[in-house]
């Protein structure tokens, strides 16, 4: 499943992969294989993010905002 929320999130909160890693305590690579749909997203990085950027996992699932 290809997560396009998270790119569009990542950037409007003006961060690079870098800095989402960082935060995340991951790799750049990852990120990008997340974006990307290389990989699946733990729940627990994806209750992280939805932390981070004060937002639902469902809307970062793309199932509403």
């Amino acid at each position: 499943m290809v997560l396009p929320v998270i790119e569009a999130e990542r950037i409007k909160h003006q961060m690079s992969r870098e800095d989402l890693a960082k935060a995340l305590h991951v790799s750049r690579r990852t990120v990008s294989n997340w974006q990307r749909g290389a990989t699946k997203l733990p729940l627990s990085k994806l209750l992280a993010l939805a932390a981070l950027w004060g937002c639902s996992t469902d809307y970062l699932l793309g199932r509403g905002q």
